[in-house]
């Protein structure tokens, strides 16, 4: 039987130490943030997410989505700093990709807010013809040939 090299005893723990940080912050999102919502913060209604997901572009402005994610992942990696967990371990969870997967879950749950929302609106039919000033009705222009 042959043994693992010390190249792939080494990274063998450094995956294991990896996926152990991954699993601490999977965990404490889900205790401090159950329903995407950070700890302390007003829960805001979906609705009123949807209105501020429109508003900031992010519907259908590529800038502002990277915008977005970028703010965010500089938001997760100072919250990891100010808890005291060295740079070398923040890049080892790979902040952006956490950001990236947490963006694309939301988004899509807008998206499919706002189909829903667009569905509900009727559709906005022609206006019904109305009498002009002197009580004539107008007719069509293919009709007075």
């Amino acid at each position: 039987m042959r043994m693992a090299g010390l190249p792939t005893m080494a990274e063998d723990a450094i995956q294991d130490v990896v996926q152990s940080v991954v699993d601490d912050i999977e965990y404490l999102m889900d205790v401090f943030m159950p329903d995407g919502r950070a700890f302390g913060m007003e829960k805001v209604s979906e609705s009123d997410q949807l209105d501020a997901y429109l508003v900031a572009g992010l519907h259908d402005n590529v800038d502002s989505a990277a915008g977005w994610i970028r703010d965010h992942v500089q938001k997760l990696e100072d919250m990891m700093r100010a808890f005291g967990v060295p740079d070398d371990k923040i890049a080892a969870v790979h902040p952006y990709d956490i950001v990236e997967t947490a963006a694309l879950i939301w988004s899509n749950h807008m998206e499919d807010l706002l189909k829903e929302r667009k569905s509900r609106i009727a559709p906005v039919e022609p206006s019904v013809p109305q009498p002009i000033g002197d009580e004539t009705w107008p007719t069509h222009p293919k009709t007075l040939q």
